[in-house]
């Protein structure tokens, strides 16, 4: 597990039916231990209340084109340094999708968010206090490859390749391609309306009653579908927590594979 949280797999159509039904059920299982937060389709215009303080300017990254990561109450920007995670400082250059950093924030309990919201930046964020780490996928467009694997390439051999990227914020037109080297707006995005989304970076570990998402903890497992998405859908309601959908795990599997991921 790196430090973008997953490893992707598609479903691939085979003549080998029992194959297909075996794949479609581990990415079921695998999907139902992950949780999302799409909070921003709300349109937060908050982001933690720092704009307008001081005359100082959120960082935003030009590449993402509007695509910047959303912050609202509970969410504590982080940066990993000298081995520990620390409280980021937003003006600065805390992510770079262009170097391969991607952003990645702290969800916090609401009791604990007044305390490290106040902190400086570079103060550490003890991982006792830490609910859940989550890294932000910003919306993009793509550029389809694959729209004939499944037909007249049955039964050929493709090789791994680079999938082309362009990030593109809210307000930009949704492209609608359906052809090889048409561009596509991931569905990922445009079905919620939302400009990226926050994934958590690891599977859910603690208790079915008292999720957390950490690393280097079992995750949470012989439980019902269902019982993963109640959790889920009900982990923080305020941000539009939801058990992850194979779109989003599509989004973060393109965006690994582009000049973006590792």
């Amino acid at each position: 597990m790196n430090n973008k949280g997953f490893a992707i797999s598609s479903v691939i159509y085979s003549i080998l039916v029992l194959f297909m039904l075996l794949l479609l059920g581990l990415i079921t299982v695998m999907g139902s231990r992950k949780v999302i937060l799409d909070k921003s389709k709300l349109q937060i215009k908050n982001e933690l209340n720092h704009e307008g303080e001081n005359k100082l300017i959120i960082y935003k990254e030009s590449i993402l084109n509007g695509a910047n990561p959303k912050l609202t109450k509970d969410m504590i920007p982080i940066v990993y340094e000298n081995n520990k995670w620390v409280k980021a400082n937003i003006y600065g250059k805390w992510y770079s999708y262009k170097e391969q950093n991607w952003a990645n924030m702290a969800l916090v309990s609401d009791s604990n968010y007044a305390k490290y919201n106040a902190l400086d930046a570079g103060v550490e964020i003890p991982e006792s206090d830490i609910i859940g780490y989550f890294v932000w996928i910003p919306r993009y467009k793509y550029q389809i490859f694959n729209s004939t694997l499944y037909t007249s390439q049955s039964g050929k051999t493709t090789n791994e390749k680079e999938i082309q990227i362009k990030f593109q914020g809210i307000d930009y037109q949704e492209e609608a391609g359906s052809s090889n080297n048409d561009w596509l707006t991931h569905p990922a995005f445009t079905t919620l309306g939302v400009s990226g989304i926050w994934v958590g970076k690891f599977e859910i570990t603690g208790s079915i009653t008292a999720i957390t998402v950490k690393p280097n903890l079992p995750s949470i497992r012989e439980q019902k579908v269902q019982t993963f998405f109640d959790k889920l859908y009900n982990f923080n309601r305020d941000l539009d927590s939801h058990m992850m959908k194979n779109t989003e795990w599509g989004a973060v599997a393109y965006l690994s594979h582009s000049k973006y991921g590792k």
